[in-house]
Parts: structure tokens; sequence; C-alpha cells
């Protein structure tokens, strides 16, 4: 899949990245924004924070209960209280969001990305009342939100579309006769199926690692000329992303999907072109024009950006909300982008979505910046919850990887974890080791054979947690449990409770006491992080109790349904 990105202004010009697109700018008078307010939270919301302090901007951060000591509110000139944690009660009120602005006196309102940022209303709305809207029309929003209808629409304005059925007969029959005429295997998916919208059920299929596509000037230009054309077929303005298709082989693409807001890996585009996009959409919504002409846009070197998540790859990527106990990440610097909505000590909160942060970084050539990628990411250590470091390392790693062969078919199948005990009897290497403070850090000096080892330590009551070259080690401290033989034999297996997989929010209780389950049935529906997660029966039982409502906050490994089991 390519991602073709561009930036249009009011007078047709078009400036087409290898990453973000800026489409055609409309009549417009100069509207100068003194005040912003930022409709989202976490790393997005800080990154548009930055870019808004350097332009002279001020900025306005809204927050839920959740999110009331979070970074994005702390880098804020000001900041107000929108609702409780949950998104539907705040992030995404848009009344809410309007009332704010008002009453700061913004002029105008940026979404980031997620939320509202492709809310064909809530951009309505702000157009009504008189606040800028940092994103394209509204009218735009819904022709390419509508699957079946922006592939008419490009099909009509000459962009290669992928050969499939839109239209209005949904019947089976049609349907079968449909398939076999575009040749099996083929997808279905929901004519409102962006971003989330229209789906039922979603799992964390996200991309992890993101990087400059290898395209020669003849393809990215015949690419860039399909984004122009699909942009001005729905009278596009600001940032946005053409998705296509492409054939290995023959280079022939196809147009699958535009993403009408700023793109999660919008540093990739900044990164090798010199610019801020941020900026750039600013300065658009005033009726500026664009800062560089095509011309003057250059593609520089290769980068990586490799998003970190609060998630446990040897879990099935279950969510691992909790506290930041400790965070130490590599140095910001040129070359290597730090973007997150944490600091040490916060919390990872169960009601949003689990990436703690981005780590880009950019090299000369691909291979320098794979390097670079690899020695970045042994830098960035995170201890006391789940998350996917050393998972998203692993490409880095990977010849197919280094050679842009990117299909992988490989299985993670966890970072390495040991306990050993030291046996007497047993001839051990002697290692004297020493611990000094560095930076903040606590550096553990060992000399093992001559040869001297450096790793990074840190320590709580619960965890022993060791960063090195070769990967990091984690020692677990746990507090004595003492059980009689007849609770340990009950326990085992939670034969006779069902409980919690992840820290998470109760949506549904599929069953009540008294009710009889047999082994596979569902029992409840937990969501956290924009995951829903189905608890199911391990055996034959009857309910004997429910300790949780619906709503309630439930921590990870909580009983919330007990069972009798039949002789």
């Amino acid at each position: 899949m390519l991602l073709t990105k561009i930036l249009i202004n009011g007078e047709g010009i078009v400036n087409i990245f290898s990453k973000q697109y800026y489409g055609i700018r409309r009549k417009s008078t100069l509207r100068k924004i003194d005040k912003l307010l930022i409709a989202n939270r976490g790393e997005i919301a800080c990154r548009i924070v930055r870019t808004a302090k350097r332009l002279g901007v001020r900025t306005v951060a809204v927050y839920s209960d959740a999110d009331e000591k979070s970074l994005h509110v702390s880098l804020a000139d000001e900041a107000y209280r929108i609702g409780p944690a949950t998104a539907s009660q705040s992030y995404l009120r848009g009344d809410k969001l309007l009332e704010v602005a008002k009453k700061s006196g913004s002029q105008a309102i940026h979404p980031g990305y997620g939320f509202l940022s492709e809310n064909v209303e809530f951009a309505e709305r702000c157009q009504k009342e008189g606040i800028i809207f940092i994103g394209p029309p509204s009218s735009a929003i819904k022709d390419m939100g509508i699957k079946s209808t922006s592939k008419a629409i490009m099909s009509a304005a000459g962009v290669p579309i992928v050969e499939g059925y839109h239209g209005e007969d949904q019947s089976i029959e049609t349907l079968k006769k449909e398939a076999k005429r575009i040749g099996f295997p083929v997808m279905i998916k929901a004519v409102r199926g962006g971003g989330g919208k229209g789906k039922i059920k979603m799992g964390l299929n996200h991309l992890i690692i993101d990087t400059k596509p290898g395209l020669s000037s003849k393809l990215r230009n015949e690419l860039g000329m399909a984004a122009v054309r699909a942009a001005k077929a729905v009278g596009y303005v600001g940032a946005g992303t053409v998705e296509f298709i492409l054939d290995k082989k023959s280079h022939a693409f196809h147009f699958m999907e535009m993403n009408t807001r700023l793109q999660v890996e919008h540093p990739i585009t900044e990164m090798i072109t010199d610019t801020d996009l941020v900026e750039w959409q600013i300065k658009v919504a005033s009726g500026e024009k664009l800062p560089l002409s095509q011309e003057e846009i250059t593609l520089k070197g290769h980068a990586f950006e490799a998003r970190i998540y609060a998630e446990d790859p040897r879990g099935g990527f279950l969510p691992g909300a909790g506290h930041l106990s400790y965070v130490s990440t590599p140095e910001a610097a040129d070359d290597t982008r730090i973007e997150t909505g944490v600091r040490q000590g916060d919390e990872v909160s169960i009601h949003y979505d689990p990436m703690i942060a981005k780590l880009v970084v950019w090299g000369k050539k691909r291979e320098e910046g794979l390097s670079k990628l690899k020695a970045k990411l042994r830098e960035y250590n995170i201890t006391c919850i789940f998350q996917n470091v050393c998972y998203v390392a692993i490409p880095s790693y990977q010849l197919k990887f280094k050679d842009t062969d990117i299909i992988m078919t490989g299985r993670f199948n966890g970072d390495n974890r040991f306990s050993f005990s030291c046996d007497g009897g047993k001839t051990y290497t002697d290692a004297h080791a020493t611990i000094t403070k560095f930076n903040n850090k606590n550096i553990l000096t060992a000399t093992i054979n001559d040869i001297i080892y450096k790793t990074n330590v840190y320590r709580n009551e619960e965890v022993l947690a060791l960063f090195g070259q070769e990967g990091k080690l984690q020692f677990s401290l746990p507090r004595p449990t003492y059980v009689t033989q007849q609770e340990e034999e009950s326990s085992t297996g939670l034969a006779n409770k069902a409980v919690s997989p992840m820290p998470g929010v109760l949506d549904k209780l599929l069953v009540k006491c008294g009710d009889t389950v047999k082994k596979g049935d569902s029992l409840f529906i937990l969501i956290a992080m924009k995951m829903e997660y189905v608890v199911k029966a391990s055996r034959d039982a009857t309910i004997s109790k429910v300790n949780f409502a619906v709503g309630d906050n439930v921590p990870k490994d909580s009983t919330i349904i007990q069972f009798d089991i039949p002789e």
C-alpha cells in the first residue's frame, strides 16, 4: 500500500509530498489565527502545541477527567475540562468543544487525527459558528468517507480504482455474481469503513513500523498526479493522504481511499522534506499561500517511524494500561524525534488508544536509518507496564525488511525472559560490578572474562529491570503468598471463576446469577484502548455470583464471575 500526501491552497496550487498531501485552496480572505483550540489529546496534541508556540499562536487544551494532569494540558497556554473519561462524553462531544472555543476566544480548532477529525457534522458546525476547522471542507470529508461514493467519484475523475462492486443492489445473488466476475479471493469492506466507521469489531492489526516508500521518480510522479486528480474531484483543501495499492511486478496502481486529515505517520514526510505540516495546515487555514512551491520541495534520505504501544505481544497484544513507573527515551536530535504524550509517573489510560509514543529516525541511506532505528529502540526503556518495544525492533533486524521485501510471514514468540537460580556445588564465573549514577540513570558496569558490559538498572518494590545492548531482562519481585493444599487445588485452571484478561471497562454482562452456561459460551465483554474482548466460559457451570456491574472499571485479573461446578 502506498500513501501519496498532498497539500492544496485556494488558488489551485498543489504540493505533492512522498507522504502527506495539501490540496486546492479556496478563494478566501486572510483570517489571522491568534489562538488555537486542540480538540485532541496525547502525542498529537503535544505535537500541535509545539508548532503553534513556535508560530506565536496561543494554544487551548481540552481534557477529560482521566487527562487532568496529562502532558498536553501542562504544555498548553490554557486548558478546559470537557467531561468524564469516556471519549463519548468528552473528546467526541462537539458541542462541548465549540463551547470551549467560544469561551476561550479561539479562532480555530485543530482536530488532530482520530476523534472528530473526519466528522462531517462537526466540520459543518464549526463553519456555522464562524470557527475555522483546520481540515478539508465537510463536503470532501463526506465524499471520501463513504467508500462507494468515493470510488464512483474517483472513477469519473480518471483515477484508477480497485476492481470491485459497489452498486445499489446488495442482494446475495448479485453479490455472488459480482464476486465471480471479479475473481477470488475478494475482500468485503464496510461502505463507511474508514477509520473504524461502520465496523462492528476492531482488533489490534495496526501498523507499528512506517517507512518512506522507495519509488522511481516516474512512478512517484504518476501517483502524485493521480492524487491531485482525486483531490480536485472533491474540492479538497488542506492536508490529506491518498492511498493506493501497487502491483509490485507490473507497477500498476489503484486508488483505495483518502484519509481526510493529518496522518499518524506524518513525521516521516517532515523528516525527508524538512517541512512542518502542522505549520502548513495553520497557514493554509488562515488563507495564506503555501510556504514552498512544488519545485522547492526536495526529498532527502530515509526515515522510519516506530509506534510504541502499551500492549502485550506475548499475550495476544492485549492492552497494557497502567502506571509508567520508569521511562527512559533516546535523546532527541535533528535525526531523532520522540513524539509522546506521556512522562514517567503518568498513567496510561484504559479509555483511549494504547499508543505511548512514536520514535522517528532519519538517515542519508536506508541502511543508516535502519541502524539508527535499532540503536534508538535499544535506548527506549519502559517498565512496569506491558509494551511492544522489543516487538517493533524485530523488523529492523530482518534481512527481508532491510531489502524492502517487507511482506513478512514470521511469528513473534516474545522477548525471552528467564527464571533461574544458583544451585550449590556448581561453578560460576566471577563478575565484579559497580553501580554509578549518570544522567539520572543507574548504570551497572560489570567485567566478565575481561569484557566490560554496561546496563541501565531500574528497581522498585515489584520489579528489577536491566536494559542493555542485547535487550531487556525484567525480574518480578513478588510478595510471598501462602495457600492451603485445598485452596491450591481449587484455583487451578481458574475453573471456578472468569477473570478480566486486561484492565478495562465492563461493557456488557451476558449472563446473570443462576444462569447455566456451557463451555465456550460468552460471559461478558470488556473494552479497553479501543479494543473489545469477549470472555467465554472455560467449562460447563452455573453462575453463582457476579462481582461487577456494567460500566465498572476493572483491574487486570479481577474475578468478574464465579461458578458452581456440577459434580
